[in-house]
Protein backbone atom coordinates (compact mmCIF):
# COMPACT_ATOMS: atom_id res chain seq x y z
CA UNK A 1 0.00 0.00 0.00
CA UNK A 2 1.33 3.39 -0.70
CA UNK A 3 -0.05 6.63 0.36
CA UNK A 4 -0.62 9.87 -2.26
CA UNK A 5 -2.00 12.82 -2.85
CA UNK A 6 -5.13 12.68 -5.01
CA UNK A 7 -6.44 16.00 -6.68
CA UNK A 8 -10.04 14.97 -7.85
CA UNK A 9 -10.94 18.90 -9.07
CA UNK A 10 -9.17 21.68 -9.95
CA UNK A 11 -9.82 24.43 -7.33
CA UNK A 12 -8.50 25.47 -3.68
CA UNK A 13 -6.08 22.61 -2.80
CA UNK A 14 -8.11 22.62 1.03
CA UNK A 15 -11.10 21.39 -0.73
CA UNK A 16 -9.82 19.03 -3.49
CA UNK A 17 -6.59 17.07 -2.20
CA UNK A 18 -7.36 13.87 -0.55
CA UNK A 19 -4.86 11.46 0.89
CA UNK A 20 -5.90 8.16 -0.50
CA UNK A 21 -3.97 4.70 0.27
CA UNK A 22 -4.12 2.38 -2.98
CA UNK A 23 -2.40 -0.77 -3.73
CA UNK A 24 0.87 -0.82 -5.35
CA UNK A 25 0.74 -1.30 -9.29
CA UNK A 26 2.73 -4.36 -11.18
CA UNK A 27 5.53 -2.68 -13.23
CA UNK A 28 5.85 -3.34 -17.52
CA UNK A 29 9.16 -3.21 -19.50
CA UNK A 30 10.83 -0.04 -19.28
CA UNK A 31 9.10 1.37 -15.59
CA UNK A 32 9.97 1.85 -12.53
CA UNK A 33 9.11 2.11 -8.75
CA UNK A 34 10.40 5.77 -6.61
CA UNK A 35 10.25 5.85 -2.94
CA UNK A 36 9.74 9.40 -2.67
CA UNK A 37 12.19 11.50 -0.29
CA UNK A 38 11.84 14.80 -1.31
CA UNK A 39 8.68 16.55 -3.08
CA UNK A 40 8.67 20.00 -2.76
CA UNK A 41 5.59 22.60 -3.19
CA UNK A 42 6.04 25.75 -4.99
CA UNK A 43 3.95 28.12 -6.85
CA UNK A 44 4.13 25.71 -9.37
CA UNK A 45 1.89 22.95 -7.80
CA UNK A 46 -0.31 25.48 -6.49
CA UNK A 47 -1.42 26.52 -9.90
CA UNK A 48 -1.54 22.85 -11.13
CA UNK A 49 -3.85 22.22 -8.39
CA UNK A 50 -6.30 25.61 -9.14
CA UNK A 51 -6.03 24.55 -13.04
CA UNK A 52 -4.36 27.57 -14.15
CA UNK A 53 -0.71 25.98 -14.79
CA UNK A 54 0.45 25.58 -18.40
CA UNK A 55 -0.68 21.80 -18.23
CA UNK A 56 -3.75 19.79 -16.80
CA UNK A 57 -3.71 16.42 -15.90
CA UNK A 58 -6.85 13.95 -16.47
CA UNK A 59 -8.72 13.81 -13.27
CA UNK A 60 -8.39 12.23 -11.08
CA UNK A 61 -4.38 12.50 -10.28
CA UNK A 62 -1.34 12.91 -7.84
CA UNK A 63 -0.26 15.86 -7.56
CA UNK A 64 3.44 17.17 -7.37
CA UNK A 65 5.43 18.54 -10.08
CA UNK A 66 9.18 18.42 -8.90
CA UNK A 67 10.38 15.13 -6.55
CA UNK A 68 13.30 13.14 -5.70
CA UNK A 69 13.62 10.01 -4.92
CA UNK A 70 15.48 6.11 -4.83
CA UNK A 71 14.38 3.50 -7.18
CA UNK A 72 13.34 0.60 -5.30
CA UNK A 73 12.14 -1.26 -8.07
CA UNK A 74 13.41 -1.75 -11.77
CA UNK A 75 12.13 -3.26 -14.92
CA UNK A 76 14.29 -0.75 -17.03
CA UNK A 77 17.90 -1.61 -18.02
CA UNK A 78 18.58 2.41 -17.66
CA UNK A 79 18.40 2.53 -14.08
CA UNK A 80 19.47 0.04 -11.08
CA UNK A 81 17.38 -0.35 -7.83
CA UNK A 82 19.08 2.30 -6.11
CA UNK A 83 19.35 5.41 -8.17
CA UNK A 84 18.92 8.59 -7.01
CA UNK A 85 16.73 10.12 -9.61
CA UNK A 86 14.34 13.15 -10.31
CA UNK A 87 11.34 13.33 -12.44
CA UNK A 88 11.95 15.58 -15.72
CA UNK A 89 8.49 14.79 -17.73
CA UNK A 90 5.85 13.57 -14.94
CA UNK A 91 3.31 14.89 -12.66
CA UNK A 92 2.27 12.88 -9.00
CA UNK A 93 5.46 13.33 -7.16
CA UNK A 94 3.50 13.83 -4.12
CA UNK A 95 3.12 9.96 -3.02
CA UNK A 96 5.08 7.55 -0.76
CA UNK A 97 5.58 5.83 -4.23
CA UNK A 98 5.67 6.63 -7.96
CA UNK A 99 6.11 4.06 -10.94
CA UNK A 100 7.54 6.02 -13.68
CA UNK A 101 8.24 5.09 -17.38
CA UNK A 102 12.53 5.27 -17.57
CA UNK A 103 12.24 8.64 -20.00
CA UNK A 104 10.86 10.86 -17.54
CA UNK A 105 13.76 10.27 -15.11
CA UNK A 106 17.27 11.97 -14.60
CA UNK A 107 20.18 10.22 -12.55
CA UNK A 108 21.32 12.55 -10.07
CA UNK A 109 24.68 12.59 -8.18
CA UNK A 110 25.16 11.00 -4.92
CA UNK A 111 26.59 14.21 -3.51
CA UNK A 112 23.45 16.18 -4.14
CA UNK A 113 21.74 16.74 -0.97
CA UNK A 114 17.83 15.56 -1.43
CA UNK A 115 16.30 18.84 -0.87
CA UNK A 116 18.33 20.68 -3.90
CA UNK A 117 17.48 17.51 -5.87
CA UNK A 118 14.19 17.64 -5.53
CA UNK A 119 13.99 20.97 -6.52
CA UNK A 120 15.74 21.04 -9.95
CA UNK A 121 12.88 20.86 -12.23
CA UNK A 122 11.17 23.91 -11.83
CA UNK A 123 13.03 27.20 -10.61
CA UNK A 124 16.12 26.14 -12.53
CA UNK A 125 14.32 26.30 -15.39
CA UNK A 126 12.41 29.84 -14.58
CA UNK A 127 15.65 31.35 -14.32
CA UNK A 128 17.59 30.06 -17.04
CA UNK A 129 14.19 31.15 -19.45
CA UNK A 130 14.10 34.69 -17.99
CA UNK A 131 18.12 34.91 -18.73
CA UNK A 132 17.74 33.74 -22.12
CA UNK A 133 14.65 34.57 -23.44
CA UNK A 134 13.71 37.68 -21.37
CA UNK A 135 16.94 40.29 -21.23
CA UNK A 136 19.76 40.42 -23.43
CA UNK A 137 23.42 39.73 -21.68
CA UNK A 138 26.65 40.57 -22.63
CA UNK A 139 29.44 38.69 -21.86
CA UNK A 140 30.80 39.59 -18.85
CA UNK A 141 27.55 40.37 -17.21
CA UNK A 142 26.55 39.95 -13.58
CA UNK A 143 23.22 38.66 -12.58
CA UNK A 144 22.55 39.21 -8.40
Amino acid sequence: MSTSAILSAFGHPEGVIELTQSHNQSLVEGEVRVKMIAAPINPADINLIQGVYGIRPSLPATAGIEGFGKIIESRASEFDVGSRVIFTKQVGTWAEEVVAPSSSLLQIPAETPPQQAAMLKVNPLTAWCMLTQLMELEKGAWVI
